[in-house]
């Protein structure tokens, strides 16, 4: 049967696919599957609605995270009903109760610290996990323990012998206890997997360049059809077309971007930060004020703090490579990086100024356990032989098809890779330095231990990547 091509919006997003000429009921869109999706995942995409409940459509609040935020609710205003209950049981009227509870509180006579730990449970619980969104399990884990360790601790110092019926002060304590457990459960349990599982899916749907026989590549046992596919992909389409194929030419974002036709003064003052760059990043390199941080196997860390106040970053570690080979994974495969680095969610080249100068998009995924949301960014790169070392050196800037856009935070990075000749012909040093302002309202102290540990694990990964793509060297 002949088809054509249909280009549908839902609710902001685009979706393409081939319907017959002939008249047909209309396509469920809810029910599309890229060819990545994993082939074990394909029957819980289509028919599980978990995907649906932990999807944060447009960066709103999910389903099952709504459920979370009520539940804390209900667990205060059930523990506020029956303080009320057990105060107006002692016999006296509200007022009375409220005075001999509040005023004259004490904690072997009055149960209104219970309704006070809901409160400040309630408090916490809905400004980190309902305002913010966060996804770590800190905040539960404070407000569980401390519920759990009161009540212990006002079972010990409660005057029970002045309560002539003391059901409802134990079922408050009881219950207290309980609803903080459960809330710590119904968080880990079933908040974060289920808005993790959406995550993953709506990635594994939506990335067309990533590998066709995803589970081979992430080490899953061979078979007799994967003898040569490690480095198989679907097919790219020319970059003039691929943004009007999928209706987002006003939405760079989420295509391909469209290499921009810049003037010659533009071209001038590109080449001109370019070169600036380059000098500040051997000032960086130059430096004696690095103080070391941390060390793992041939990895090392360091910091330093700048007049400003503001801490930059600098590791170094060993690789089995050429400083040659080296400089094509960073620099003329940049596009390839998401595919080693868990933490880049995108990388594209969107305009090249010269045979040594470019601009790439780069699109971060969250890190430290949600608290940094995806930052993106527009950067300037130039590369240099030094003998028979190279540097290349990356500056934030501004380019005309990429502009900033509201789902995500425009982050801002100065950085430079010195790629020295090791000890032998195969080997390289690689030192990184990074200055980077995420913007945003993250407390700068968050954000200095997180890229400590993102610097790490990028280093690791890109060994393990240099080590499965040369490894005769």
């Amino acid at each position: 049967m002949t088809t054509r091509p249909q280009f549908v919006e839902n609710e902001g997003s685009y979706y393409y696919y081939s319907t017959p000429i002939n008249p047909t009921p209309a396509i469920d869109l809810a029910h599309s599957v890229s060819v990545n999706t994993v082939p074990s995942l394909q029957h819980e995409y289509l028919l599980s609605d978990a995907l649906c409940r932990g999807y944060r459509f447009e960066g709103k609040i999910s389903s099952v995270r709504r459920f979370f935020c009520l539940f804390a609710t209900f667990d205060v205003l059930f523990i506020g009903l029956m303080w009320l209950i057990c105060a107006m049981l002692q016999g006296e009227n509200i007022w009375q109760a409220l005075d001999s509870q509040i005023n004259h509180y004490n904690i072997k006579t009055s149960f209104f610290d219970i309704l006070f730990l809901a409160i400040c449970r309630f408090i916490l619980l809905g400004f980190f996990y309902g305002i913010l969104q966060i996804n770590h399990w800190i905040i539960i884990f404070v407000t569980t323990a401390a519920t759990s360790a009161f009540c212990i601790v006002k079972v010990f110092f409660y005057n029970w012998q002045q309560t002539p019926q003391p059901v409802f002060e134990v079922l408050s304590i009881l219950v207290s206890f309980i609803l903080a457990w459960g809330e710590a459960w119904f968080f880990d349990y079933r908040v974060i997997p289920q808005e993790s599982y959406a995550n993953q899916i709506i990635v594994n749907t939506t990335n067309e360049r990533s590998p066709l026989i995803q589970h081979y590549l992430r080490g899953a046992a061979p078979s007799r059809y994967t003898e040569s596919i490690e480095n198989f992909h679907s097919p790219m389409n020319t970059p003039e077309g691929s943004l009007y194929r999928f209706g987002l030419e006003d939405n760079p974002v989420l295509g391909r971007f469209l290499p921009s036709v810049l003037t010659r003064n533009e071209m001038s003052q590109y080449e001109i930060a370019a070169r600036d760059l380059m000098e500040e990043s051997k000032e960086m390199l130059r430096s004696e004020r690095w103080t070391a941080e941390r060390e793992t196997d041939d990895i090392v860390a360091y910091s330093m703090c700048l007049p400003s106040g503001h801490t930059i970053f600098k590791i170094s570690a060993i690789f089995n490579t050429s400083p040659r080979n080296m400089l094509t994974e960073l620099y003329h495969e940049v596009e390839n990086i998401p595919n080693w680095n868990p933490a880049l969610l995108e990388a594209q080249r969107i305009q090249i100024i010269d045979d040594q100068t470019d601009i790439i998009y780069q699109l971060a995924a969250a890190g430290a356990g949600g608290l940094v949301s995806s930052r993106d960014f527009v950067s300037l790169r130039r590369w240099v032989q030094l003998d028979e070392s190279f540097l290349l050196a990356t500056k934030y800037t501004q380019h005309p098809n990429v502009p900033k856009t509201s789902k995500y935070v425009r982050g801002e990075n100065v950085s430079c890779f010195l790629l020295e000749q090791g000890e032998n012909q195969n080997q390289c040093r690689k030192t990184f330095i990074l200055n980077t302002n995420l913007k945003g309202w993250i407390p700068q102290t968050v954000v200095n231990l997180a890229l400590v540990d993102t610097l790490f694990s990028y280093m690791k990964c890109l060994k393990m990547h240099i080590l499965k793509k040369y490894p005769s060297e």
